[in-house]
């Protein structure tokens, strides 16, 4: 199996992180770990280069957003440097908290875009919109990725939670598209109907652990392999084998993250 967005840090699992990491090893051939700032993109580089099966990203998740000087731009370049870092992100802009300002976020936004561009690495993006819109935050990030007009090896929008315009919208742009545990949920159906209509080859998988419990564990901490829960439902939507499904993502994978 695989997953391609989780969170395994300490401060969500605890005293039982080691033995989660170790008892994945037999069942995943990739686990992408995410940074969201960071102290916890050091963490997930340390457990990748500890397991084969696990990478890790560098990114600030925009919750953190702020106008990022020299040396911080330069610490996020020494990482992105490290060959257990596959990816920056996760990145991008969330309308839904306002922690700050949609003008610092995009700021910041347009900061790592070209950071990504300087060191070839593909991008991990958080796009989530505000209470009263189903697509602020989306057309503020194309508006950010248009007028730039950056040289991006891949980009993913993860945990997508989009409608079918927004979702045509990054795929004729050739971008790729990760469904997490929402996807299962009753009440999502319409996310449903985005799921089915996304090709196979653009299609990927996540947790977003430790949140979006799948419908069936919903009360329990998000654990990576619940994963299954949303690959299932992607199998049913799309009407195809699970090997051959697990087979296209894995492909898809490894040309994202040049694996």
């Amino acid at each position: 199996m695989i997953d391609t967005h989780a969170h395994l840090y300490e401060k969500y699992y605890g005293d039982s992180l080691p033995r989660i990491v170790k008892e994945l090893a037999s069942d995943f051939s990739l686990l992408i770990n995410v940074g969201i700032d960071f102290k916890t993109t050091k963490e997930a580089l340390a457990l990748a280069r500890t397991e084969d099966y696990m990478k890790a990203t560098a990114g600030i998740h925009p919750h953190y957003a702020k106008s990022l000087d020299r040396s911080d731009l330069k610490e996020l370049e020494r990482l992105l440097l490290d060959p257990e870092i596959v990816a920056l992100g996760e990145i991008g802009l969330d309308y839904y908290y306002q922690n700050n300002s949609r003008e610092i976020q995009q700021k910041m936004a347009g900061q790592l875009l070209e950071l990504a561009e300087q060191t070839n690495k593909p991008v991990i993006l958080h796009v989530r919109c505000s209470k009263q819109s189903e697509t602020d935050a989306f057309d503020d990030i194309f508006s950010v990725l248009d007028s730039h007009n950056y040289r991006l090896p891949e980009v993913i929008f993860h945990c997508f939670s989009g409608n079918k315009k927004t979702l045509d919208k990054i795929l004729s742009r050739g971008f790729y598209i990760s469904y997490a545990g929402n996807l299962t949920y009753p009440g999502s159906k319409s996310l449903r109907e985005a799921a089915k209509a996304t090709p196979a080859d653009r299609l990927l998988v996540e947790t977003d652990c430790p949140y979006l419990t799948p419908q069936k564990k919903r009360g329990e901490q998000n654990r990576p392999e619940y994963v299954n829960y949303t690959f299932n439902k992607l199998v049913e939507l799309h009407d195809i084998s699970p090997t051959k499904l697990l087979n296209i993502m894995e492909e898809t994978s490894k040309k994202i993250f040049k694996l």
